[in-house]
């Protein structure tokens, strides 16, 4: 446990990221057009281009710029900065889940900061008119303790311990067995590709390579074989090509178009 005094006596106390308003000792945060500050003292920052993230597995789309309830989306502007918890963004899911993963028609998907991990929460019925009014306060009023985070079904995800501005980079957890052996979320079991650790499951929305923009539809271990068009790609997969190789390129670069020929084999429609 750390604790902090909430004012601020000079800019300092605002890390160099705003100004201190020494009549009211609050941190007025910076904000441009590649950054926004916030945080009691301007100590949490999001970057345009993480506005919006994207899931590796699915390229699933999340914003802040939306909500999950009934009045749609925000206007990013001072008066309607994004929905935040412990002086984090509240992600809203909009897009790119399969069937089954994806939430049920009148519910939808939020990522939320509890003090410590990231939560991917279930809101049930939020597009109707009166759950809609019931979430905004619980979302607004959301602490690490809200007892319903707990139960199965609520929280589809959670994340490892982390301090860090945004979900991107951080590790997520599938909550598996329940019982006296195991921690409040039950056993947990990496979310991230191949199971991996240290991976993380998002991204910020960079222009990065499409390749397989919808996925790949074949099985990942299928080879690329020796007597194809381009020799440099024979002999490796389209999971390594889809989920390691084209996401280090630009799209448009060379790199990408060459990599992209590759796609009548693993995303044939």
């Amino acid at each position: 446990v750390s604790i902090k005094c909430n004012e601020c006596h000079d800019n300092f106390d605002c890390n160099l990221n705003g100004v201190c308003n020494e009549s009211t000792g609050k941190c007025v945060c910076d904000e441009d057009d590649k950054m926004v500050y916030f945080g009691t003292h301007c100590e949490v920052k999001l970057e345009n281009q993480c506005r919006t993230i994207i899931g590796e597995r699915y390229n699933d789309v999340w914003s802040v710029d939306t909500t999950s309830f009934l009045d749609g989306t925000l206007d990013w502007t001072e008066e309607s900065a994004p929905f935040q918890e412990y002086s984090r963004p509240v992600y809203t899911y909009v897009k790119g889940l399969p069937e089954g993963q994806a939430p049920e028609e009148g519910d939808s998907f939020s990522l939320i900061y509890s003090g410590s991990r990231w939560f991917r929460l279930v809101l049930k019925e939020s597009q109707d008119m009166y759950a809609s009014e019931f979430w905004q306060w619980m979302t607004a009023n959301y602490h690490a303790f809200w007892s319903r985070a707990y139960e199965p079904g609520v929280t589809t995800l959670v994340s490892e311990p982390t301090k860090g501005s945004t979900p991107v980079g951080v590790d997520f957890y599938h909550a598996g067995e329940r019982g006296s052996q195991f921690g409040p979320f039950g056993a947990l079991y990496p979310a991230q590709m191949k199971n991996l650790t240290g991976r993380g499951v998002y991204r910020c929305n960079v222009n990065i390579c499409s390749y397989c923009s919808n996925g790949i539809t074949v099985d990942e271990d299928f080879v690329i074989p020796h007597d194809f068009v381009d020799p440099a790609a024979a002999g490796y997969t389209c999971g390594f090509f889809a989920y390691d190789y084209a996401k280090n390129y630009e799209e448009g670069s060379s790199v990408c178009r060459q990599v992209k020929l590759t796609e009548p084999l693993c995303c044939p429609p």
